[in-house]
């Protein structure tokens, strides 16, 4: 059984492209994704797959992540995170 699932990421808004800005949202999936590439072994994400998409995001250091227990008949995982 899969814990995670893959996500299309947000696509950016006309502001965005013309500024180059990634969606902060998209920080959230992206780890959500990496997580579902590497479920069958988590230890294989380095910490500078994390730190890529830190910088990627501009997401600081203090941030916490929340990982959401499915509810029942519910398969998938959900993962959020709180960024300063």
């Amino acid at each position: 059984m899969k814990i995670y699932n893959k996500i299309n990421l947000i696509k950016p808004n006309f502001f965005q492209k013309l500024l180059n800005i990634s969606p902060k949202g998209n920080f959230v999936l992206e780890l959500q994704n990496l997580l579902a590439e590497n479920e069958e072994n988590i230890s294989a994400i380095k910490i500078d797959d994390i730190e890529q998409l830190k910088n990627k995001y501009k997401v600081k250091n203090n941030f916490s992540i929340n990982f959401c227990i499915p509810k029942k008949g519910r398969q998938n995982w959900k993962l959020s995170c709180n960024h300063r």
